[in-house]
């Protein structure tokens, strides 16, 4: 997994005496998956005098934790620049300095290779057992590293760098993959064969969004997440103004139909009358390895084309990505955030609802979702038909939700989830179990980062009574982390697809996979 550095380093002073260097110990990742290899545990930071040759020697390291020898197979450690982020995928560009088997306990790994003078960093790594425990964590603590030319003493650290196991997690994109210096915008479905398909937006240029330069991008994974295919562009940006973005995808049917929509063009907040911000629908008949060409659907839903009179002065819409809603009566529902008028401020968007009863061929329009300062929302059902709609507050704080009883065209005042404190961003809900399709109990999941303040600290949180409260709450990515996406796959097991690293120049991409039972730390359990 790429290196998550701010907001969750662990800072470490060494003494500065002859040949004792000064440096620091940084957690690397606080996550990781069954089977991963080279999984960076910590790093150390180092700054070696200038002129100072020599050789590494050996590093004594304390390993902790609820791991046992079954879980972690081999450390490694690895020499990089100072500068050098540590990604999994690129092992064979870095240097290394040694390997020895794991275990609880003290470790003294033979390093070689050799020293120089210069700002360095120093990785600790593990390869992960593909049997190893869900909810297993690992303590790294680096003790000394030893050279031909000097020592690196580190005095004890407050925290320990812990890593916890999960079922699954790997870095899908990161800055630089496939000549693109950003990726962005997660949206994931499970497909009716069980397979997982996810969307991403190939920012080509910079992170920025629509008009620039952006590709969509959709994988397949048919083992739980573990591997997945190489990308396939079903919509190719063509330059600024020509580019596509914020996708969605959704079950059309349990036949191998999917639909993925999205915005093209101009950009939402330079979207007029005359010129607007297109959206589009790409559809998949089987289970997401081709895909349909773009198909424009922008004048049945606003714009001068519009043949509703009030809908037709409307001068922008995208519908919120992540996770469209597949109904009971197979009706497709997506919430879109409109601006109804010439107003460029992000405080002035209202909430519709767009839904499809025909697999995405025609589309409707729902009544308003009065909701002030308010936009990007996500749609699920409820029990008894009622549709609720979870609505980012871009004010920052508790976030927003409104239900319709009569299929979009009344909506209930707008009330807010007071747990689920949310730094004004995009988020998703879906349902998990239903005692009405016979399952056990009534579960539903959301994601958002759980921050007042900033994007960070992706949660997923369980309801057990439709949405009214949000009793359990656990943390994905407790650093930067921003936009994410659910789906269940077919063995009842949970999956993420999440921006992370939020708090850097550039965004990383990852997909997690866990248990209910992890979630909910053993209490409740398929």
């Amino acid at each position: 997994m790429l290196l998550l550095l701010l907001g969750l380093s662990v800072q470490q002073t060494y003494a500065s005496a002859g040949d004792v260097w000064q440096g620091e110990v940084k957690d690397a990742s606080l996550l990781t998956g069954r089977g991963n290899q080279d999984e960076p545990l910590l790093s150390l930071s180092v700054d070696i005098p200038e002129g100072t040759t020599g050789r590494w020697k050996k590093l004594k390291l304390a390993l902790e934790g609820s791991f046992t020898k079954a879980d972690v197979t081999r450390i490694k450690i690895y020499v990089t620049p100072a500068s050098t982020t540590f990604d999994p995928r690129r092992v064979g560009e870095y240097m290394k300095l040694g390997e020895c088997s794991a275990k609880n306990g003290t470790l003294q790994c033979a390093l070689s290779g050799a020293l120089t003078g210069g700002k360095h960093r120093l990785w600790v790594a593990c390869d992960v057992s593909d049997k190893a425990v869900e909810g297993h964590r690992i303590e790294a603590s680096i003790l000394s590293v030893s050279t031909s030319a000097g020592t690196i003493q580190p005095i004890a650290p407050a925290v320990k760098p812990t890593c916890e196991i999960l079922l699954t997690r790997k870095l899908l994109y990161a800055p630089g993959d496939y000549q693109s210096r950003n990726y962005r915008i997660p949206a994931i479905v499970t497909a009716p064969d069980g397979s997982l398909v996810i969307a991403t937006d190939k920012r080509k240029a910079n992170q920025t969004d629509l008009p620039e330069d952006i590709d969509i991008l959709v994988n397949r994974s048919t083992d739980g997440g573990q591997t997945w295919s190489e990308p396939l562009t079903i919509a190719q940006g063509l330059g600024r103004f020509k580019g596509y973005g914020d996708a969605a995808l959704v079950r059309t049917d349990d036949k191998g139909g999917l639909l993925c929509i999205f915005v093209g063009g101009t950009g939402f907040f330079q979207s007029t009358l005359d010129v607007p911000q297109r959206t589009y629908v790409c559809k998949s008949a089987d289970n997401g390895l081709t895909w349909t060409r773009p198909r424009d659907i922008t004048d049945q839903l606003f714009g001068k084309a519009c043949s509703d009179s009030l809908r037709g002065k409307w001068t922008g819409s995208f519908c919120a990505s992540g996770a469209g809603l597949l109904s009971r009566d197979g009706t497709i529902w997506f919430v879109a955030a409109v601006r109804e008028t010439s107003k460029r401020s992000i405080h002035d968007i209202a909430n519709y609802v767009y839904y499809s009863e025909d697999k995405g061929e025609t589309w409707k329009v729902s009544s308003c979702v009065k909701a002030d300062d308010a936009n990007e929302a996500k749609i699920v059902e409820l029990n008894d038909g009622s549709l609720l709609v979870s609505i980012r507050n871009q004010q920052k704080g508790p976030r927003f939700y409104s239900i319709s009883k009569d299929r979009g065209q009344t909506w209930s005042p707008v009330k807010t989830w007071n747990e689920m404190v949310e730094p004004g961003c995009n988020g998703d809900i879906i349902r998990y179990t239903s005692v009405k399709d016979g399952q056990d109990k009534d579960r539903l999941l959301h994601s958002v980062p759980n921050d007042p303040k900033r994007r960070r600290n992706v949660s997923v949180f369980l309801s057990y009574d439709e949405a009214k409260t949000w009793p359990i709450k656990k943390t994905i990515c407790a650093g930067g982390s921003a936009y994410s996406s659910l789906c269940i796959l077919p063995d009842g097991t949970i999956g993420l697809y999440t921006e992370e690293n939020e708090d850097t120049e550039d965004f990383s991409m990852y997909f997690t996979r866990f248990s209910l039972e992890w979630l909910t730390d053993g209490a409740d359990k398929l």
